[in-house]
């Protein structure tokens, strides 16, 4: 037993010293952003990311870029910010600006109107926030069907079931939000164009074009053919790249 309290010991210290390291480490990174040293800082926020891996740096990192006009990192940054709060109002007001500077910008198609509600939805809570949520609404069920089972409390039998239903219906509703971010956040592979490529119609070189892509440029990747990627751009154009084009978020 005191093997294992000195060993919990040993790794709170660790990781408490840890953190005061990444929170100096920041210090300084900001403090270059904060003189205009963006590029100081562009460099102390990457090494940040590759040895202590605090991922909440994105946003200052992102910052930096936008302030060098390197936007294809800037917009790439800022997407990796927004895994962390995808409602976040300066993140999202920031990458609007780094878009709206990319060369010969993306028309974006708008979805269907239900499946854009749905998805804001989705966006509104994490998928653990939404199975909180469940279970939360799964318990006051519970609780309510105890009630009404043992006269606990009054309620006519219609309203009982419909209150039962409401809830029922609430909790569905949850779970299959929760689901839908956690399977869309697995499975929607999206990457940043970070240099000028040409989208192709097959996975070789000598295919047809199908348009150019300019850094800065959103992707989502579909399959994999030949060391070739099977994409999908923002227009709902499909087309083939080489990896070493783009970086995936």
């Amino acid at each position: 037993m005191r093997s294992n309290l000195v060993f919990l010991l040993l790794l709170l210290s660790s990781a408490t010293g840890m953190n005061l390291v990444a929170q100096d480490d920041i210090s300084i990174a900001n403090g270059y952003a904060d003189k205009g040293q963006h590029l100081d800082a562009i460099k102390a926020y990457n090494e940040i990311l590759k040895s202590i891996g605090y991922e909440e740096v994105n946003y200052n990192l992102a910052n930096s870029y936008l302030a060098v006009d390197s936007l294809p990192q800037a917009i790439l940054h800022y997407e990796r910010a927004l895994r962390y709060d995808p409602n976040d109002a300066d993140v999202l007001n920031n990458l609007d600006i780094a878009r709206s500077r990319v060369f010969d910008q993306v028309t974006v198609l708008p979805e269907f109107f239900l499946i854009e509600y749905w998805n804001s939805l989705v966006r509104w809570l994490s998928p653990n926030g939404w199975a909180w949520i469940s279970v939360i609404l799964a318990l006051f069920i519970a609780l309510l069907f105890y009630l009404v089972s043992y006269g606990k409390i009054n309620l006519r039998i219609r309203h009982s079931a419909g209150l039962m239903g409401l809830l029922l219906g609430l909790m569905l509703i949850s779970l299959a939000a929760g689901w839908s971010g956690k399977n869309k956040s697995v499975t929607e592979n999206q990457a940043i164009i970070m240099q000028e490529v040409l989208l192709k119609s097959g996975p070789d070189s000598r295919s047809n074009d199908v348009k150019v892509l300019y850094p800065g440029y959103k992707i989502f990747i579909l399959d994999e053919l030949e060391g070739w990627k099977k994409v999908r751009t923002e227009d709902r154009e499909v087309g083939y790249v080489l990896p070493e084009a783009f970086k995936v978020i």
